[in-house]
């Protein structure tokens, strides 16, 4: 019931998203002016409400301005603000807000304090001991990610794929050997094998079989790395802790989909490391993982060389991660 509460909210919201109507605050950005209104920009941004109820000139004026943020990254931010949700051209839920707009604020700040694609240590049942692995074998594993299909703050039906080489979890059922001959011989994702169109991806008139070209052109599709980093940036800024999980969260899965192939991959790196900060080990963890599983391939080392070079961190990031896997293998 209350989330259908809440969704009711965030519909009678959005008619008021970019509106004049009852408008009494402004934001003005990249030379444009935004009308918003405070009960529901500053009810979620600590940021604004302390900007508009101080003894700033914002609040005289009820104007902030934002001489050094992204217009386009703005408009996103009021989006959610009102919706719930933001347009990435790839979640098809329109005028329908995201799970976690729908998680109260100690929900949100659990889901924040545990990295995505990561798994969690398994909580003994009461009642029970407390299994510790054994000298040489691997510790004991949750069978549920962070990001698993029932916490997901965005897309219920969404299932990390294995081609982008995250740390390799527990299956959620064991797959017949019918399905893995499947997956053996098609060599593609099953989530992307349902959206596949081999007219899409044709190189010089013959059927494009490398797995790496049709992994680029859905890039394309579930939009560049770029957009869900600058929005979980401008979130952390205004301090929106619900937009930040899903910011974060999408980002995740775009990177998970399409590091190794999506050329602009370093440069995502670049200012990731540039706008975040040393404590954000969560956000910074992500790229890390990817790059750590794939540290000894030469190829991945050569593209990712500079980028390390400029943010030693990175490169301490990747190190520690190749070095825990190693230790929790022997």
């Amino acid at each position: 019931m209350d989330d259908v509460r809440t969704t009711s909210v965030f519909k009678a919201l959005s008619s008021f998203f970019m509106s004049e109507n009852f408008s009494d605050m402004k934001i003005t950005c990249g030379g444009g002016v935004y009308s918003a209104h405070r009960v529901v920009v500053c009810g979620q941004s600590s940021f604004f409400d302390k900007a508009l109820s101080g003894t700033f000139k914002e609040a005289a004026t009820a104007t902030v301005d934002l001489p050094e943020d992204d217009p386009d990254i703005l408009e996103k931010f009021l989006e959610y603000l009102y919706t719930g949700n933001y347009d990435d051209k790839v979640v098809l839920k329109l005028n329908t807000p995201a799970n976690v707009a729908l998680m109260n604020h100690e929900e949100v700040m659990e889901k924040l304090s545990h990295p995505p694609g990561v798994l969690l240590p398994v909580r003994p049942l009461k009642g029970t001991r407390n299994l510790e692995s054994k000298p040489g074998e691997r510790g004991i594993k949750s069978s549920r990610s962070t990001l698993d299909s029932d916490d997901d703050p965005d897309d219920s039906n969404y299932q990390a794929s294995d081609h982008g080489r995250q740390p390799p979890g527990p299956e959620d059922r064991v797959k017949t050997e019918n399905e893995e001959e499947e997956e053996e011989e098609d060599g593609l994702p099953v989530e992307i094998e349902q959206d596949y169109n081999p007219t899409r991806a044709v190189v010089d008139g013959d059927p494009a079989t490398d797995r790496n070209v049709f992994i680029r052109d859905q890039a394309a599709v579930r939009n560049d790395l770029f957009l869900h980093l600058r929005v979980y940036v401008m979130a952390d800024k205004f301090a929106v802790p619900a937009l930040k999980l899903l910011a974060r969260d999408r980002f995740y899965r775009a990177a998970e989909l399409a590091w190794d192939v999506a050329d602009e991959f370093p440069d995502v790196v670049d200012e990731l490391y540039t706008n975040t900060p040393d404590t954000d080990v969560d956000m910074r963890g992500i790229v890390c993982r990817l790059v750590g599983n794939n540290v000894f391939d030469d190829r991945v080392r050569e593209r990712l060389e500079p980028v390390m070079r400029k943010h030693g961190d990175f490169a301490v990031g990747v190190l520690k991660h190749v070095i825990a896997e190693s230790k929790e293998r022997w």
